[in-house]
């Protein structure tokens, strides 16, 4: 625990110190089942430190990093020191993600515009210059609360705020370590899963590489931001707060008087320890809260989150208009049904117009616009906050919530999530290895029938907690062969990822196929803990030649936005249409979805939509 040492707060209104305190226990209480003995709550921030491996952010960057650090082999995968496989072959198949130079050159208008004008003056030598400017214009940051949920949502959350910091220039804080609900560890080991995003993706590579794309830890903020007494709050602020958790307060709105306050728990900056199951981190999101900028209707699920090319309030109220009127068109200009769209696609470097449109036609009417506006892009630290009661939730997919005007930008947002937010090196080797022994072992089963492909299919069966909320998915074995006998080959090898721990359930499909689950390959898993097995279930479904999965699950939209990247890569049948071979068990309506092109339509987070992966590499040498 860091502590404030001789720092010393401006002395605060007792009125300030009461409501100050009163807000950050109300909002800790609020959204989570907690201990209600405050005084155990606080002592729980104690725990000492486990010495826990600690990622490379917080380093500063120079100004010409992305000049004097050599580029990382992003477009490869080595997998000697992970164990294999030992096929160059295999290895190489599990690569969708491209090394793209001009996108780590991208460094967003947004970034530090509002004093560009003052230091640009300086002139001379390049590198003098930046540091010059960049020790005028101060860092703005972009924190995040994790999603209540599994893995899949935390990740849809995660990919939408890597989006927005990588479009606004905006330095992205880390959430803390804590516990991540539904991972395979539990399932294995009883166990609950402690991590955080870096766990899962290389980001340090991707901050040590992207010149407009800075990541850092939540301790390095808080020492940074916190006990320095950058990070305060004015009573408009304080007001906001407690009138959204229906609090009535009198204070005087007027007053723009900043109140600084340092890290709650005594200047504490190390969260690492914190979990959902005692609600420490509570204290920490109550702060994060009230000093950072709350834009009060950011819902992936209501509204659009746009984005103007230039910064400046004239090109945000601009966009906002525009989008407003794209809203409300009926008659003269009726926006096009979903329906209509099927098959049909819209070219990316469109007119904003156009692919708005495009974007809007299977959203609901009630769908608003949020617009990085002045007061957003003014703020020291914008806070996504995670609070359901309030339908606040970073909740959906990050290309169908986030809208760019500038095609340029969508396009590399879109590259950036594919070819670095992909799982770190040892997961993808994991999964190359059961490949590799699932094409062996098709070919030696065919080896009789004149088929030596290796060829596999492949399943996602959700049941566990799925049953209760979507009674279409409880759908017995023999009826999943039933609705999908005729796109499968008999007796083919096929892999299924699931959640079922009955293996009898899965017999009336193993009378007719040669079916496979991840406990078949334990003995390829030995050095990867069982944190990242339901990764390797991803990918491992993603390599399949047919797939089929469950609709409404996230898990399986993400297999196939990874089929949608190899198909791609391969150029399959269909790819430029952004039609995969894949298709859905539990809804017969929504059996053949992914083999026609759609556009988004709701529930935008039901399924991957082509918009994420279709013509994304278009225009790779214009961003600037």
């Amino acid at each position: 625990m860091a502590n404030g040492d001789n720092r010393t707060s401006p002395r605060p209104r007792f009125l300030f110190q009461l409501l100050f305190a009163f807000t950050l226990f109300f909002v800790a209480m609020l959204n989570f089942n907690i201990v209600s003995n405050f005084g155990e709550y606080e002592d729980s921030l104690s725990i000492p430190s486990i010495g826990e491996e600690k990622h490379p952010f917080g380093q500063e960057k120079s100004p010409n990093h992305h000049k004097q650090e050599k580029h990382s082999d992003i477009a490869g995968l080595s997998c000697g020191r992970y164990g294999g496989p030992s096929s160059k072959e295999i290895t190489s198949e599990m690569v969708y993600w491209r090394d793209i130079p001009t996108d780590a050159e991208y460094v967003s208008p947004y970034r530090h515009h509002d004093c560009w004008s003052s230091s640009n003056e300086e002139g001379g030598d390049g590198e003098k210059h930046d540091k010059q400017r960049n020790a005028k214009c101060p860092t703005k940051y972009i924190s995040y609360e994790l999603d209540p949920a599994g893995w899949n949502n935390r990740r849809m959350n995660f990919e939408i705020v890597v989006a927005i910091a990588l479009a606004t220039g905006r330095t992205l804080v880390l959430s803390p370590k804590s516990i991540f609900p539904m991972l395979m560890e539990e399932w294995y080991t009883g166990n609950d899963t402690s991590a955080v995003h870096n766990d899962f993706y290389p980001l340090d590579s991707l901050s040590k590489e992207y010149k407009g794309l800075d990541i850092i830890s939540m301790e390095e903020f808080l020492k940074r931001e916190g006990l320095t007494g950058n990070l305060a709050y004015t009573n408009r602020t304080l007001n906001e707060l407690l009138e959204r958790n229906k609090k009535k307060t009198n204070l005087d709105r007027s007053s723009n008087e900043k109140i600084v306050q340092f890290p709650p728990g005594g200047n504490q900056t190390e969260w690492e320890q914190s979990n959902y199951n005692d609600g420490s981190i509570n204290l920490l999101w109550g702060y994060l809260r009230l000093v950072g900028f709350i834009s009060q209707n950011w819902n992936p699920l209501q509204c659009i989150g746009a984005f103007a090319a230039n910064p400046g309030n004239e090109s945000a109220s601009s966009l906002k208009t525009m989008i407003d009127d794209t809203l409300r068109e009926r008659e003269d200009q009726p926006r096009p049904k979903p329906e209509d769209l099927h098959g049909k696609k819209v070219s990316v470097d469109a007119s904003p117009k156009e692919r708005l449109r495009n974007m809007l036609a299977g959203r609901e009417i009630s769908t608003t616009s949020c617009v990085y506006d002045a007061d957003m892009q003014d703020a020291k630290l914008i806070h996504f906050d995670s609070d359901i009661p309030n339908q606040r939730r970073l909740f959906g997919h990050f290309y169908a919530f986030l809208f760019f005007e500038d095609w340029k930008v969508d396009l590399l947002v879109k590259r950036t999530i594919r070819d670095h937010l992909r799982y770190r090196d040892e997961i993808m080797c994991a999964a190359a290895r059961i490949v590799e022994a699932l094409r062996n072992r098709s070919k030696a089963r065919n080896s009789t029938q004149n088929s030596s492909s290796g060829t596999f299919d492949t399943f996602h069966i959700r049941r566990g907690d799925f049953l209760g909320m979507y009674q279409w998915t409880n759908v017995g074995a023999k009826e999943i062969f039933d609705t999908t006998k005729d796109v499968l080959t008999p007796n083919s090898t096929i892999f299924i990822a699931t959640d079922e721990k009955n293996i009898t359930f899965f017999e009336p499909l193993k009378k007719h196929y040669d079916i496979l689950f991840l406990d078949d390959f334990k003995d390829l898993l030995i050095d990867l803990k069982p944190t990242f097995y339901g990764m390797v279930d991803q990918l491992v479904a993603a390599r399949g030649r047919t797939f089929v999965g469950v609709s409404y699950s996230t898990y399986s939209g993400y297999i196939n936005r990874l089929r949608g990247y190899y198909s791609t890569k391969e150029k399959l049948e269909g790819y430029k249409g952004g039609v995969l071979n894949s298709y859905y068990y539990s809804k017969p309506n929504d059996r053949n979805e992914m083999r026609v092109y759609h556009d988004i339509e709701e529930p935008i987070w039901k399924r991957e939509f082509p918009l994420a992966w279709v013509d994304i590499d278009q225009g790779t040498k214009e961003i600037e």
